[in-house]
């Protein structure tokens, strides 16, 4: 009896004064008369208008409390023709059935969606399910709409088949699926292997599918399923990579390691799309080696100004790490001029580390100079982001590790880079963060990355893309967020990867508060430094880079 009163105290509220006398007459005069209240019913709107019903949140959840489900967004009349249907009087099976079966073989399409809508609150439910499967096959709209949307019967009585053919028609018709109860309690295998087909046949005619339905694919991945999910990332079709990035919508990122002096203002352009708000640049090797103090100098200066101003032109938040990298300290002169400076600019706003130092040929010069950035480190207290090798990484790792304890440093202070399996372990047993870089052919692939995760969870790990100018991806860090998204994981283990350990591990440096990326999310490109701004002639870069995958 709480949805009859609830229906009729809305009722009561949005009708005139004669039309709740013409409710109130029929239910007075239609007592244990069906044939009054069918032909009330099919009057309706002869007497109710149509005007759109808007629930506010406490009447919506007093529904939902009472029936499992709200009429919110019900035209006035569908309402008073429910509130009909509801003294229908159940205490005679038989003529209760008949004068509802009457009303469902006779209806016209308002009428059938208003009974669909309904379904949950008759009598003897499963007399009613041919009338609901039948609904899914219907051709007319706001029928299917009736008994696929917010309606809690299909997900309670109908078999898998019947359930299967639903959630498809669903995809079919481009219609969203986030609207039909019980979504993922029902999913199963066999629907799973239906999408991988409608998929194929859609990518077959050039045409796409909504990215939100491989959440009901992936929890039954298998090898044919993979090979679905690695086609949609890897086509260079552009509307696959929006599919994709629909996984992500809402999600916030953030990149501890990208070099991006050596990237474009679109690749700027793309990340913020994506989702990505703030990054860390580490001071590195440019590719040649640099001849003298001042190029160092001009590089540190670019770090902590135009990089900062570029960065902020698309909403992203830049900091920086400053060290003298181990493949440049091998030019012993000039690695002792760069030690002087550094104390020049460890310190300044935005610098939230060291780094990145570390091992590169493993040279005694190399490991001098690694040791005296370390106690640079110390004396500051900020964190330390090391660099592993290419070649015999994991040897390098483990002395890194072995160098970073004889002096005292608190490993959680310390961020160890470009991990791989090799490395995972040692590194997360040593109490050391864990960094991984997805970066093409040389580093990890997101394939590689996502089965770590699931192997070592996502405590003290963390993702970046260390995009320079080789060939690489400053969107590495979004699209293994999609990937792990497509693969079963978790939001909180993907945003931990993805976002705060790299925000608690290099926040010790107290350069990092979150309120930055909330004031720096609305850029103002009218803003110039030093004169130069980001844009050309007014015009915007553009997002060109579609790949999802990253091997």
């Amino acid at each position: 009896m709480t949805f009859i009163k609830l229906t009729k105290e809305i009722l009561t509220a949005h009708v005139s004064t004669d039309e709740s006398l013409w409710l109130d007459n029929i239910i007075f005069i239609s007592r244990d008369n069906e044939k009054n209240l069918q032909t009330a019913f099919i009057a309706m709107p002869r007497y109710i208008k149509k005007t759109e019903i808007v629930l506010n949140n406490e009447i919506k959840n007093r529904f939902l409390d009472s029936v499992n489900f709200s009429p919110d967004g019900w035209s006035l009349d569908k309402l008073a023709r429910a509130f009909i249907i509801l003294h229908f009087n159940p205490a005679s099976e038989k003529q209760y059935i008949k004068g509802l079966e009457d009303l469902f073989e006779t209806a016209e399409m308002n009428e059938l969606a208003t009974l669909n809508s309904f379904i949950p609150l008759l009598a003897y439910p499963n007399n009613w399910l041919s009338y609901a499967k039948e609904a899914v096959r219907s051709n007319i709209g706001h029928v299917f709409d009736a008994i696929a949307f917010n309606n809690p019967y299909p997900s309670s009585y109908f078999d898998e088949a019947g359930w299967n053919q639903l959630v498809l028609k669903t995809i079919f018709c481009g219609k969203s699926i986030q609207n039909i109860y019980g979504l993922k309690e029902r999913s199963n295998k066999e629907l799973a292997y239906m999408i991988s087909g409608l998929a194929n046949e859609r990518w077959a005619a050039g045409r796409v599918i909504s990215a939100e339905v491989w959440e009901l694919v992936t929890p039954f991945v298998d090898d044919l399923l993979i090979n679905d999910i690695e086609k949609l990332f890897q086509s260079e079709n552009k509307r696959n990579w929006k599919e994709a990035k629909e996984l992500i919508k809402g999600m916030t990122f953030f990149d501890p390691h990208i070099h991006m002096v050596s990237r474009t203002t679109d690749d700027y352009q793309a990340m913020a799309e994506a989702g990505v708000v703030a990054i860390i640049e580490p001071a590195f090797w440019l590719g040649q080696p640099r001849t003298g103090i001042s190029t160092f100098k001009d590089y540190y200066n670019s770090l902590v100004g135009w990089e900062r101003f570029r960065s902020s032109q698309f909403g992203i938040k830049h900091y920086c790490t400053i060290g003298l990298n181990s493949k440049e300290a091998n030019n012993e002169q000039l690695a002792e001029q760069v030690m002087a400076i550094l104390p020049l600019y460890i310190h300044k706003e935005g610098v939230v580390g060291i780094g990145e130092i570390g091992f590169d040929d493993q040279t005694k010069a190399e490991e001098k100079y690694f040791r005296l950035q370390l106690e640079l480190a110390k004396n500051a207290k900020l964190p330390v982001q090391i660099h592993t090798p290419h070649r015999d990484k994991k040897r390098g790792t483990q002395r890194s590790m072995e160098i970073c304890n004889e002096h005292g440093i608190d490993s959680y202070m310390v961020i160890i880079d470009h991990n791989n399996e090799e490395t995972t372990k040692m590194v997360l047993d040593g109490g050391f963060w864990a960094a991984f870089t997805i970066y093409p052919s040389t580093k990890m692939g997101n394939e590689r990355m996502v089965n770590v995760i699931q192997q070592y969870g996502s405590e003290k790990i963390m993702l970046n893309s260390a995009a320079d100018w080789g060939i690489s991806d400053p969107l590495a860090v979004p699209k293994t967020a999609a990937l792990m998204k497509m693969k079963g994981l978790s939001d909180q283990d993907i945003k931990k990867v993805t976002y705060q350990n790299a925000i608690d591990a290099f926040g010790q440096s107290g350069q990092i508060h979150l309120q930055d990326f909330q004031k720096i999310n609305k850029a103002d490109q009218s803003i110039t430094y030093n004169g130069n701004s980001v844009l050309r002639g007014g015009q915007q870069p553009q997002n060109t880079r579609e790949s999802v995958f990253i091997k």
